[in-house]
């Protein structure tokens, strides 16, 4: 059953939670778990800590994969197909429509149960009809506004039915079974989600990697070895990855890993430290980035490296007369 609540783009957890409280559980209690795509309302501490108390568990989808909440984006594409058709030009107004959008999709016969959610939740049909007595008089505002509702209702029925028939179309033409990967595999990661600085996509790199599957989740998800500079959810559906093959022409360089643009910052993998200097009082480091040449090699604040603690106590193991930070962030030497 869909329950279509108006809000803003910017809503916080603390707000989200609210509204869950006032127009879900006070008509349904607490359910058991709660599907949901990673956006920072639902990872959030706050929200976190609310469904723990709860008692409540929490389900998010994969990354880059709405389809794993794909009733809700079923339902969403739905709302907005037939709010579309009667918003205003600025609109607006489309939150008025919300409560017989609702009414009419929680009364639509759904193919998978064979009946209404309405019904499947309270055991009986809402009552529709209504029959305005025949008469010359002049229609009273409540009578037009009676037959503007029924109209509204019955457009509105219409237009859901041609939303999931479009919808089970699309989606039955596009879905497509991904390759078979095992744990141990390296896959190449398409790029499609991620953003990147070159000017066009269109040219951009069209996958990353290879990167070795840790884990299988679910029936169609895996779990990545990424390196730490790529804050992203390491778990993909197999809809973005692609079986790795060894190059077969000797000796041909790969390509250099592309930068990933993650919460608006560029980052990149370093593969090794070279050398460090003070320059201005400040240590630099020498970065050789992984996948590309001695020819891009670059001189980095000690800022830009401290998540590569590794690499840096190996460098400074080996070379310990080179300039170095007196202690790390942790306040434990490098």
């Amino acid at each position: 059953m869909a329950i279509f609540v108006p809000t803003y783009n910017q809503v916080d957890a603390v707000n989200t939670c609210d509204l869950f409280f006032k127009h879900v559980f006070c008509l349904f209690g607490l359910p058991q778990d709660i599907v949901s795509d990673r956006g920072v309302t639902f990872t959030s501490k706050f929200t976190q800590a609310i469904l723990n108390s709860l008692e409540v568990k929490q389900k998010l989808s994969t990354a880059f994969h709405p389809q794993t909440d794909g009733q809700t984006e079923r339902v969403n594409s739905v709302l907005e197909q037939y709010l579309r058709c009667y918003v205003n030009y600025q609109q607006s107004n489309w939150s008025d429509y919300l409560p017989i959008a609702q009414f009419a999709y929680d009364n639509f016969k759904h193919s998978s149960t064979d009946t209404t959610p309405f019904y499947a939740v309270y055991g009986y049909h809402p009552r529709l009809s209504v029959v305005l007595p025949c008469s010359n008089k002049v229609h009273t505002p409540a009578e037009l506004r009676i037959t503007h509702l029924h109209k509204l209702h019955e457009n509105m029925k219409f237009i859901i039915g041609q939303a999931q028939e479009k919808h089970q179309e699309f989606y039955n033409r596009k879905v497509v079974q991904g390759p078979k990967l095992n744990v141990g595999d390296k896959v190449w990661l398409s790029s499609r989600n991620l953003k990147s600085q070159r000017p066009t996509p269109k040219l951009d790199y069209k996958r990353l990697g290879p990167f070795k599957i840790i884990a299988k989740v679910g029936s169609r998800s895996y779990r990545l070895e990424l390196p730490i500079t790529m804050r992203i959810h390491p778990v993909f559906h197999v809809n973005l990855l692609k079986p790795y093959q060894v190059d077969k022409i000797p000796n041909r360089q790969p390509q250099p890993a592309p930068p990933v643009i993650v919460d608006d910052h560029q980052e990149y993998e370093v593969e090794d430290i070279i050398d460090s200097r003070i320059r201005r009082n400040q240590v630099q480091y020498l970065v050789h980035w992984k996948g590309y040449t001695t020819m891009d090699r670059t001189w980095e604040p000690s800022k830009n490296v401290t998540h590569c603690q590794d690499l840096l106590k190996k460098f400074h193991v080996k070379h310990p007369d080179r300039p170095r930070l007196p202690t790390s962030l942790n306040g434990a030497r490098l």
